[in-house]
């Protein structure tokens, strides 16, 4: 069973109703407190020897990320993070200041996004797992911006680089917060992290848009990393497409603001945005090309699977 297949099991044994708008299948859920407030909730999980090794990755590292993976989702509702609890097994002789560092990293993080460490739990087990649970909050008058909003004729875009976790990029990326927050004031119609690869978390916006896309390969923003590091230009597209962990956003927005929203984000971000498609009417699926001209492509993988 693959984690979408296990993902659409549990999704229909726990049906979405008040006070939650927004449930299982998107970044974060969404929770109506009141008419004027909604709250954001989110949770990531880690485990050592699956997610991560101390002995290729540091305990600061780790600690880091465990937050920040949570931060991207908050950014991909439009959102700005509150507070997070922290669950944290480990094994019965770890070292204490292995710990240590690990929550140095997690407080170096929280400090950076404003976020307070309210509390968590601790276990014994077999090796680390963390579990981080994140608040967050919409502006007032401002839509959480789901993946279910994608229109027909719409322009799809994507912010920075693509394929840097090549380069272990994932281990110090800075989740896109005052990114997914402005544009959800523009009124982009979806939005959606970059976690799994472009093309898996793609499929996934279209299938809960309920439409279609077209996809330009001369336009993906393909990192100077995977250019470096690949021994052609296909198998740096390739690093691009399916590699995952990006953790830039990916949105659409309808083609009449998209002219507007490119040239204020120049004011306002140094990260580069870049049209890589349109929506298109149809059932769920990508269309590719090489500028005007139609390309078959089949990946060898689409993206990341826990359970692949």
């Amino acid at each position: 069973m693959t984690e979408r297949e296990l993902l659409k099991e549990i999704k229909t044994q726990f049906k979405t109703h008040f006070p939650v708008t927004v449930g299982i299948g998107d970044d974060a859920a969404v929770l109506r407190q009141s008419k004027a407030k909604k709250t954001l909730l989110a949770v990531d999980l880690m485990v050592e020897n699956i997610d991560f090794t101390f002995e290729k990755i540091t305990p600061e590292a780790v600690g880091r990320k465990a937050l920040a993976v949570n931060l991207s989702d908050i950014a991909a509702m439009g959102g700005k993070p509150a507070a997070a609890v922290v669950g944290l097994v480990l094994p019965r002789k770890v070292p204490v200041r292995r710990v240590k560092r690990f929550m140095n990293g997690l407080k170096q993080m929280a400090r950076q996004s404003g976020v307070v460490v309210a509390g968590g739990d601790l276990s014994r087990g077999p090796c680390w797992m963390i579990s981080v649970t994140i608040t967050g909050e919409m502006k007032k008058n401002i839509k959480p911006v789901c993946r279910s909003g994608g229109r027909a004729g719409d322009v799809i875009a994507v912010t920075g680089e693509l394929g840097g976790s090549i380069e272990k990029k994932h281990w110090a990326f800075t989740p896109r917060l005052k990114e997914g927050a402005w544009l959800a004031e523009r009124g982009v119609h979806a939005m959606m992290d970059v976690s799994d690869g472009l093309l898996q978390d793609l499929d996934q916006l279209l299938l809960a848009s309920g439409t279609a896309a077209s996809i330009d390969f001369s336009c993906i923003p393909i990192s100077k990393t995977a250019k470096h590091l690949s021994r052609s230009k296909e198998e740096a597209l390739g690093h691009a497409l399916s590699d995952g962990e990006d953790f830039e956003l990916l949105f659409t927005v309808s083609a009449h603001q998209w002219e507007k929203i490119k040239a204020d984000w120049r004011k306002h971000f140094k990260t580069p945005l870049t049209q890589i498609g349109r929506v298109v009417g149809g059932k769920p699926c990508i269309y590719f090309k090489y500028g005007q001209k139609p390309v078959m492509y089949r990946p060898k993988q689409k993206g990341y699977d826990h359970f692949s």
